[in-house]
């Protein structure tokens, strides 16, 4: 375990301390009843066998074991119930942290997590954690003060038997961090084989189309069985050492009490010991072991927790973009402004190198240029995905790293290409980003939208379910239910990505057409490739090499005869 995944285990009990002392206090309390159980019954057999005691003589014992043990049984409940919260609190508190740094890290940032890993950490590694607080820490509590308070009673009695628990009792734990150093590597790989094989499913199942026109799918079935039988064979070897440290722990915990009896039973036989402490020390014997031989059962689930908590950890210790002031700013209208805005990813060349535009209030601007000049960084930055490596992006002159994202975010909706649709009705995905909407005002931006048709012909209206990612609906109809979203937030800056791309004509004109109807109210940023949509700009900024070339309306730059009119006469031709 590496000292990182320590301080973060430290890290993740911090916030169930006070339920962690209960569960303490409970073992401690637990520990106490134990011994005066066990002191209880080796008195009334002592009475009753070898003193002659008549029954009536010794019930008052009798009900004290009775009233003991349904104490322990009420504070064993106490107990499960509290680790059982403690088990709850961990999962929440372990999930809140993984999707707050999704949430942090944006899409860019998150872009080397496998979905099919992230999803396995969230419910299997979250699971292995959720079991290392709520049963792996309550064992060694039991460790630590069961085996006491039995040494605090048997050494006063006997001294041999107490030196028999002393030497026998670090043998269990050696012997099961010996056997635990081997099965960790083994966990790790396994949790890694686990982690390979949940992403590369998932990663199937969202090709699945693609594997059958290809007819690969056999073969990536195949491929998938194979790491299938591969995890299947490390569950194996898991288990074998599980077993073997099971076993391990049964026969010196098994033997030791062989050996304390054997030197009491002389003892007792040469008159050297009463009977009531011989068999106090023998009833209490097993109960010194069990708390070791269940935390030895129980530390595989530690081993396990350490492997699925490494894996968080690399997750939560990735770098994050830069951190944002977390005050407020009203942002009463949209009047944008990038100022020698320069970006980087990591150590690869320079994408923009000094871009400076201004937005004014009200204006739609569309962001033309070649493939791969930097257009989707813009509209990252535009979106605080990214951040600019030097320069700085401006909102009525006050910079854009000084608004918190929430209130930067209830000023801006977004178009993407490919919008994502969620699994439930239709008037829910159009309300997605507003609060408090009436149906009237769903239909309304609905209708803006240009989807009203589409509604209209929907057995149950807005209410109709739709599934992941749109399904059931098509290309067209998914833009127009993001535009929706857009009409219905009303928020003052629009930024969309070729929102009439891949579309039919039919289609196409119903976007263009609703966007001309957004002119003038809102300001508007669209990353542009098809003619009509560059015609519905009142400027056009064009981008080459990491920078703005050309600047101006679009009958300003044909005048020009510069890149933009080539780029522009040449999509002429090609359509023509």
């Amino acid at each position: 375990m590496t000292e990182r995944t320590k301080t973060f285990l430290k890290e993740q009990q911090l916030p169930l301390k006070p339920q962690l002392i209960k569960t303490a206090m409970g073992a401690g309390i637990n520990a106490v009843l134990l011994v005066l159980q066990m002191w209880f019954v080796a008195d009334v057999i002592t009475r009753v066998a070898f003193q002659g005691a008549a029954l009536p003589s010794v019930l008052n014992y009798i009900f004290y074991i009775l009233f003991i043990i349904l104490i322990r049984f009420v504070l064993n409940i106490f107990i499960e119930r509290s680790t059982f919260k403690i088990g709850q609190d961990i999962q929440t508190h372990i999930r809140t942290q993984l999707v707050d740094k999704l949430e942090r890290l944006g899409p860019r940032g998150a872009e080397d997590i496998k979905r099919g890993h992230f999803s396995t950490l969230m419910v299997e590694g979250v699971e292995k954690m959720e079991k290392y607080f709520s049963k792996y820490l309550p064992a060694l509590f039991h460790v630590g003060l069961i085996p006491l308070a039995v040494l605090a009673v048997v050494l006063p009695l006997d001294s041999i038997s107490s030196f028999v628990f002393l030497g026998t009792a670090p043998l269990i734990p050696l012997f099961m961090i010996l056997i635990g150093k081997g099965a960790q590597i083994i966990n790790q790989n396994q949790w890694k084989a686990l982690t390979r094989m949940g992403a590369r499913l998932q990663e199937s199942i969202r090709g699945l189309t693609t594997l059958k026109l290809y007819r690969a799918s056999m073969r990536e079935a195949e491929f998938i069985a194979t790491l299938s039988d591969n995890y299947k064979s490390g569950v194996m070897r898991v288990l074998r050492v599980a077993f073997l440290s099971a076993v391990t722990l049964e026969f010196f915990s098994t033997m030791s009490i062989a050996l304390i009896a054997v030197f009491i039973g002389f003892r007792l036989l040469s008159g050297d010991m009463q009977f009531q402490d011989g068999f106090l020390i023998l009833l209490l014997a097993p109960e010194f072991y069990q708390p070791l031989r269940n935390l030895g059962v129980n530390y595989h689930i530690r081993m396990e927790a350490t492997a699925a908590a490494e894996e968080i950890v690399k997750i939560l210790d990735k770098a994050e973009p830069t951190p944002v002031s977390s005050q407020n700013h009203a942002c009463a209208q949209a009047y944008l402004s990038f100022k020698d805005v320069h970006f980087t990813y990591g150590t690869g060349p320079e994408i923009l190198k000094g871009v400076s535009f201004d937005i004014k209030k009200g204006e739609t601007v569309a962001l033309i240029g070649p493939t791969g000049v930097g257009k989707s960084t813009i509209l990252d930055l535009l979106l605080r995905v990214l951040h600019p490596t030097k320069g700085h992006i401006s909102l009525k002159g006050q910079s854009l790293s000084q608004i918190s994202k929430v209130a930067w975010n209830e000023q801006i909706s977004w178009l993407a290409q490919d919008p994502h649709i969620f699994s439930t009705t239709v008037a829910r995905n159009i309300a997605l980003g507003s609060k408090n909407n009436t149906e009237s005002q769903v239909r309304d931006a609905a209708h803006k939208a240009g989807l009203s048709t589409t509604i209209n012909r929907m057995p149950v209206g807005l209410v109709q379910q739709v599934g992941e990612q749109g399904r059931f609906l098509s290309g067209g109809e998914r833009r127009r239910l993001a535009l929706a979203r857009v009409f219905l937030k009303d928020a003052p800056l629009v930024v969309m990505d070729e929102p009439s791309a891949s579309l039919d004509l039919e289609t196409e004109r119903l976007i263009l057409q609703s966007i001309q109807e957004m002119k003038g109210q809102y300001t508007i940023f669209i990353v542009a490739h098809r003619l009509d949509t560059i015609r519905i700009a009142d400027r056009v900024l064009y981008l080459e090499k990491g920078r703005i070339l050309e600047s101006g309306t679009h009958d300003e730059l044909m005048a020009l005869n510069g890149k933009y009119a080539s780029l522009f006469q040449d999509a002429e031709e090609a359509v023509a």
